[in-house]
């Protein structure tokens, strides 16, 4: 079997940007969750080391969201609308996550000839993905970004 140079080479154009648009929202992603945990630390009142011991010591994102979640309840009692508008953001970030887990957990291949990358191996992707899957984490690596900063405000006006 010999291989087509050109299909070769447009298939793997393909894979360089498939694999900069999952980095990039992964990228994103991980800012959220560190502006997250920036947030948890300053709401327990730990120091830097006790707080990164307990909220890295929880092994997946959704029990580090709730963690904070239900540490905001407590300390921001009497800020009920920074309190709600956190837990709003904590939300929306884990209804992103089946994006994210589908961008990064799923493996990928280019038919020949075809313009999108395809799940290799289901008999069917996951339910988070829409069909033009590039398009779809570059425009959640902007919702994260814009997650990203959200969080950012939210800690300046919470701990000046």
């Amino acid at each position: 079997m010999t291989v087509d140079p050109d299909e070769f080479n447009r298939s793997e154009a393909i894979y360089d940007e498939l694999a900069l648009v999952i980095g990039r929202a992964n990228i994103a992603w991980n800012d959220v969750h560190t502006a997250i945990f920036g947030l948890f630390r300053e709401m327990s009142g730990m120091p830097w080391a006790a707080a990164d011991a307990v909220f890295f010591s929880l092994r997946n994102d959704s029990a580090q969201r709730d963690i904070t979640a239900a540490l905001a309840k407590v300390t921001l009692s009497k800020k009920p609308d920074e309190r709600d508008k956190l837990l709003a953001i904590l939300n929306g970030v884990g209804k992103k996550a089946a994006e994210r887990n589908a961008a990064i957990h799923t493996a990928w291949f280019v038919r020949a000839g075809e313009e999108e990358p395809s799940v290799f191996l289901r008999r069917t992707a996951p339910k988070a993905l829409k069909p033009k899957v590039r398009q779809q984490f570059r425009a959640l690596t902007l919702s994260l970004g814009e997650t990203y900063l959200e969080l950012c405000q939210l800690e300046r006006e919470l701990f000046p």
